[in-house]
C-alpha cells in the first residue's frame, strides 16, 4: 500500500517495476533509492539542482562532482527531465556576481554575455550573433538566459 511519488512514472506498464524519475523533482531519499547513490551523492545532486536552477537535461548529471558516469549511464534510462524545468535568469537584471556563480558560466563566459545584452536594445537573434556563442554553449545556455523577466525562453526564432 505504498504510496508512488507523482513524479515517478511507470515507464513499462505491466513489464517489471522501472520508474522514471524526475531529477528536478527528486528528493535525497528518491535520488539515494539509485544503486551507487548514497547521502554524499545525492546531497551533491541536490546542490547542483539548486545552483543551476534546475536541470534542463539528464546529461548535466556528468557534471556532479564524485557521480561516476556508470552509474548515470546505468539509470539515465530511468531519469526524465521535464521541458521547461530550469528555472531562467533575466538578462534585464542580471549582474555579474549571479551570473559568474551558475555552474555553466566562467568569468570570461560571463563577460561575454553581459556585454552582448548590453550594448544596447536586442532582440534575441542578436543577442545571439553578438555573444557568437559555440553551438554546444547555446544549447546549453539557452534554458537559463530570458530576455524579459517572464520566463521566456531565449531561443532562437
Amino acid at each position: 500500500n505504498r504510496k508512488e511519488p507523482r513524479h515517478a512514472k511507470p515507464r513499462n506498464p505491466g513489464r517489471g517495476e522501472t520508474r522514471s524519475l524526475s531529477l528536478n523533482e527528486a528528493s535525497a531519499e528518491e535520488l539515494m533509492s539509485l544503486a551507487g547513490i548514497g547521502t554524499v551523492l545525492s546531497a551533491r545532486i541536490l546542490r547542483f539542482r539548486s545552483a543551476l536552477g534546475g536541470f534542463s537535461s539528464v546529461d548535466q548529471l556528468y557534471m556532479v562532482y564524485g557521480l561516476d558516469s556508470s552509474v548515470v549511464d546505468m539509470h539515465r534510462p530511468s531519469l526524465h527531465v521535464a521541458p521547461g524545468s530550469p528555472r531562467p535568469m533575466c538578462l534585464d537584471t542580471l549582474s555579474f556576481r549571479t551570473l559568474v556563480r551558475h555552474p555553466l558560466f566562467d568569468a570570461d563566459q560571463t563577460r561575454r554575455v553581459l556585454r552582448a545584452w548590453g550594448l544596447g536594445n536586442v532582440d534575441v537573434a542578436t543577442f545571439w550573433t553578438r555573444l557568437r556563442p559555440s553551438a554546444e554553449e547555446q544549447e546549453a545556455w539557452t534554458p537559463y538566459l530570458t530576455t524579459t523577466c517572464a520566463a521566456e525562453s531565449l531561443s532562437p526564432r
